[in-house]
């Protein structure tokens, strides 16, 4: 039966193709400050849906007494380079006390991007000045992608 089991699992990953490619962008809030998106990290990706999620956290702040105590914040801005359509991808509730307890407001949310068209997209942080900036966060982009119709196929055929 094990060895069965074996079989009928290893023919599955050899017949159907990775099921999601990941990347990963680091928006280091100094590198990709600026007044718009000149500095930030450019990424192509494919026509279709791309599901983000972030990790980690940036301040505007060189200390963390300014914004009132809140000066962190867990924050992707994008802009779709084709069309110039930007978003903001957040959970909307603001700037937090230290970088855990803004990477806590995200944790577990995913976002959305669709793209009409292949293209590049590009992430920063828009603030300036951006010499007291500190911090990073990660986006990580899951491009989710179907299962060939011929794998079933050849998985159905072994079978019959």
């Amino acid at each position: 039966m094990q060895k069965l089991c074996f079989i009928i699992l290893f023919t599955i990953a050899l017949a159907c193709p990775a099921l999601a490619q990941y990347q990963t962008v680091a928006i280091n809030a100094q590198a990709t400050c600026g007044n718009a998106y000149e500095n930030g990290v450019a990424v192509n990706l494919g026509a279709g849906i791309h599901y983000l999620t972030l990790t980690g956290a940036f301040s505007n702040w060189n200390v963390n007494t300014e914004n009132g105590g809140n000066a962190w914040i867990t924050l992707a801005r994008a802009r779709v380079s084709a069309t110039g359509d930007t978003y903001n991808y957040s959970a909307g509730t603001g700037w937090k006390a230290s970088p855990t307890a803004a990477a806590a407001e995200v944790a577990g949310m995913v976002f959305e991007l669709t793209l009409a068209t292949a293209g590049q997209v590009v992430f920063a942080t828009i603030d300036n000045p951006c010499g007291d900036n500190r911090g990073t966060v990660y986006v990580t982009i899951d491009d989710p992608v179907g299962v060939e119709s011929r794998s079933w196929g050849t998985l159905k055929a072994m079978h019959r």
